[in-house]
Protein backbone atom coordinates (compact mmCIF):
# COMPACT_ATOMS: atom_id res chain seq x y z
CA UNK A 1 0.00 0.00 0.00
CA UNK A 2 1.71 3.40 -0.82
CA UNK A 3 0.60 6.02 0.97
CA UNK A 4 0.96 9.78 -0.19
CA UNK A 5 1.44 12.57 2.30
CA UNK A 6 0.05 15.70 0.14
CA UNK A 7 2.31 19.42 1.51
CA UNK A 8 -0.74 20.75 3.03
CA UNK A 9 -1.29 18.03 5.25
CA UNK A 10 2.53 17.80 6.14
CA UNK A 11 2.59 21.57 6.63
CA UNK A 12 -0.15 21.38 9.06
CA UNK A 13 1.31 18.21 10.82
CA UNK A 14 4.77 20.37 11.08
CA UNK A 15 2.89 23.18 12.64
CA UNK A 16 0.87 21.30 15.33
CA UNK A 17 4.12 19.82 16.47
CA UNK A 18 5.91 23.34 16.87
CA UNK A 19 2.92 25.02 18.53
CA UNK A 20 3.02 22.15 20.70
CA UNK A 21 6.54 22.11 21.67
CA UNK A 22 7.36 23.34 25.18
CA UNK A 23 10.84 24.82 24.03
CA UNK A 24 12.01 25.05 20.55
CA UNK A 25 15.86 25.35 19.40
CA UNK A 26 17.05 26.86 16.34
CA UNK A 27 20.52 26.22 14.82
CA UNK A 28 22.21 29.04 12.40
CA UNK A 29 25.16 28.62 10.48
CA UNK A 30 26.86 31.98 10.48
CA UNK A 31 28.41 31.10 6.86
CA UNK A 32 27.38 28.63 4.25
CA UNK A 33 30.60 25.73 4.22
CA UNK A 34 31.65 22.94 6.01
CA UNK A 35 33.29 24.08 9.01
CA UNK A 36 30.44 25.86 9.69
CA UNK A 37 27.93 22.86 9.11
CA UNK A 38 30.30 20.65 11.50
CA UNK A 39 30.36 23.41 14.62
CA UNK A 40 26.68 23.36 14.30
CA UNK A 41 26.49 19.25 14.14
CA UNK A 42 29.15 19.38 17.10
CA UNK A 43 26.84 21.93 18.81
CA UNK A 44 23.64 19.85 18.50
CA UNK A 45 25.31 16.73 19.50
CA UNK A 46 26.34 18.80 22.83
CA UNK A 47 22.73 19.96 23.40
CA UNK A 48 21.25 16.17 22.64
CA UNK A 49 23.21 14.73 25.19
CA UNK A 50 22.76 17.23 27.62
CA UNK A 51 19.09 17.04 27.02
CA UNK A 52 18.98 13.11 26.85
CA UNK A 53 20.39 12.95 30.42
CA UNK A 54 18.07 15.21 32.37
CA UNK A 55 15.27 12.96 30.39
CA UNK A 56 14.03 15.33 28.11
CA UNK A 57 12.91 14.08 24.47
CA UNK A 58 14.16 16.24 21.08
CA UNK A 59 12.89 15.90 17.72
CA UNK A 60 13.75 17.35 14.73
CA UNK A 61 11.54 19.74 12.40
CA UNK A 62 12.69 19.78 9.48
CA UNK A 63 10.53 21.72 7.06
CA UNK A 64 10.77 25.14 8.05
CA UNK A 65 14.80 24.72 7.22
CA UNK A 66 14.41 22.72 4.79
CA UNK A 67 12.11 24.04 2.23
CA UNK A 68 13.45 27.39 0.82
CA UNK A 69 10.64 30.10 0.41
CA UNK A 70 10.23 29.08 4.61
CA UNK A 71 13.68 29.31 5.36
CA UNK A 72 14.10 32.65 3.62
CA UNK A 73 10.69 34.27 5.12
CA UNK A 74 12.31 32.27 8.90
CA UNK A 75 15.43 34.07 8.41
CA UNK A 76 13.97 37.19 7.70
CA UNK A 77 11.84 37.45 10.86
CA UNK A 78 15.20 36.58 12.75
CA UNK A 79 17.43 39.34 11.33
CA UNK A 80 19.46 36.90 9.78
CA UNK A 81 22.53 38.58 8.08
CA UNK A 82 22.65 36.57 4.15
CA UNK A 83 25.50 34.38 5.28
CA UNK A 84 23.74 33.11 8.44
CA UNK A 85 21.52 29.82 7.74
CA UNK A 86 18.79 28.40 9.71
CA UNK A 87 19.81 24.59 9.59
CA UNK A 88 18.08 22.95 12.29
CA UNK A 89 15.11 23.60 14.21
CA UNK A 90 14.60 21.15 17.40
CA UNK A 91 11.88 20.53 19.41
CA UNK A 92 12.79 20.10 23.48
CA UNK A 93 9.87 18.44 25.85
CA UNK A 94 9.04 15.32 28.18
CA UNK A 95 7.55 12.88 26.74
CA UNK A 96 5.26 10.34 28.85
CA UNK A 97 7.29 7.14 29.92
CA UNK A 98 6.41 4.05 27.91
CA UNK A 99 5.21 1.12 30.51
CA UNK A 100 7.86 -2.08 30.48
CA UNK A 101 7.17 -4.88 27.46
CA UNK A 102 4.55 -7.28 29.33
CA UNK A 103 5.66 -11.11 29.03
CA UNK A 104 3.15 -11.78 26.15
CA UNK A 105 4.47 -9.24 24.42
CA UNK A 106 8.47 -10.46 24.91
CA UNK A 107 7.23 -14.09 23.72
CA UNK A 108 5.60 -12.59 21.22
CA UNK A 109 8.40 -10.75 19.92
CA UNK A 110 10.78 -13.65 20.81
CA UNK A 111 8.42 -15.79 18.27
CA UNK A 112 8.45 -13.44 15.31
CA UNK A 113 11.99 -12.79 15.53
CA UNK A 114 12.18 -17.03 15.67
CA UNK A 115 9.81 -17.72 12.96
CA UNK A 116 11.54 -14.82 10.53
CA UNK A 117 14.98 -16.83 11.21
CA UNK A 118 16.68 -13.91 12.41
CA UNK A 119 18.87 -15.21 14.33
CA UNK A 120 21.00 -12.89 15.62
CA UNK A 121 18.16 -10.11 16.32
CA UNK A 122 16.78 -12.60 18.91
CA UNK A 123 20.29 -13.22 20.52
CA UNK A 124 20.34 -9.55 21.42
CA UNK A 125 16.60 -9.13 22.03
CA UNK A 126 17.68 -11.55 24.94
CA UNK A 127 20.32 -10.64 25.45
CA UNK A 128 18.95 -6.67 26.00
CA UNK A 129 16.05 -8.59 27.98
CA UNK A 130 18.05 -10.51 30.28
CA UNK A 131 20.86 -7.61 30.93
CA UNK A 132 18.63 -4.51 31.00
CA UNK A 133 21.74 -2.96 29.54
CA UNK A 134 21.28 0.31 27.70
CA UNK A 135 21.61 0.19 24.18
CA UNK A 136 25.07 1.76 23.71
CA UNK A 137 26.28 -0.95 26.05
CA UNK A 138 24.74 -4.08 24.34
CA UNK A 139 26.19 -3.26 21.17
CA UNK A 140 29.51 -3.32 22.59
CA UNK A 141 29.14 -6.98 23.56
CA UNK A 142 31.48 -9.23 22.44
CA UNK A 143 31.30 -12.86 21.68
CA UNK A 144 34.14 -13.44 24.63
CA UNK A 145 31.89 -11.43 27.18
CA UNK A 146 28.54 -14.47 27.01
CA UNK A 147 30.96 -17.73 25.48
CA UNK A 148 34.00 -18.78 26.68
CA UNK A 149 35.62 -21.99 24.52
CA UNK A 150 32.71 -22.21 22.51
CA UNK A 151 30.16 -22.50 25.82
CA UNK A 152 27.61 -20.03 26.82
CA UNK A 153 27.81 -18.58 29.90
CA UNK A 154 25.17 -18.83 32.63
CA UNK A 155 26.29 -15.29 34.00
CA UNK A 156 28.02 -11.98 32.55
CA UNK A 157 29.28 -9.02 33.75
CA UNK A 158 30.24 -5.87 31.68
CA UNK A 159 31.27 -2.65 32.45
CA UNK A 160 28.81 0.20 31.61
CA UNK A 161 30.22 2.76 29.42
CA UNK A 162 27.54 5.47 30.96
CA UNK A 163 28.84 4.72 34.56
CA UNK A 164 31.48 2.67 34.67
CA UNK A 165 30.02 0.24 36.62
CA UNK A 166 29.68 -3.31 36.47
CA UNK A 167 26.62 -5.27 35.65
CA UNK A 168 26.48 -8.89 36.37
CA UNK A 169 23.58 -10.66 34.76
CA UNK A 170 22.58 -14.17 34.13
CA UNK A 171 21.41 -15.66 30.30
CA UNK A 172 18.34 -17.19 30.66
CA UNK A 173 18.09 -20.39 28.89
CA UNK A 174 16.17 -19.12 25.68
CA UNK A 175 18.85 -16.33 25.75
CA UNK A 176 21.85 -19.30 25.63
CA UNK A 177 20.21 -20.66 22.71
CA UNK A 178 19.82 -18.12 20.85
CA UNK A 179 22.87 -16.94 21.37
CA UNK A 180 24.58 -20.32 20.87
CA UNK A 181 22.55 -20.63 17.35
CA UNK A 182 24.01 -17.20 16.12
CA UNK A 183 27.81 -18.28 17.37
CA UNK A 184 27.38 -21.84 15.41
CA UNK A 185 25.52 -19.88 12.66
CA UNK A 186 28.49 -17.69 11.62
CA UNK A 187 32.64 -18.54 12.62
CA UNK A 188 32.28 -15.85 15.30
CA UNK A 189 36.30 -14.38 16.34
CA UNK A 190 36.16 -13.24 20.00
CA UNK A 191 35.91 -10.03 18.81
CA UNK A 192 32.89 -10.26 17.27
Amino acid sequence: MTRRVKPESEAARQEKAIRSASVLLLFIARDHNKRHWVDLGRGFERVALAATSLGIAHAHVNMPCEVEPIRRRLASHLALTTEEQPLLLIRLGYTRKRPPLKLREIWALRTRLELAGKIRELALFNLAIDSKLRGCDLVQLRVNDVARAGDILTRASVVQQKTREPVRFELTEPTRVAVAAWCSGQVAADTD
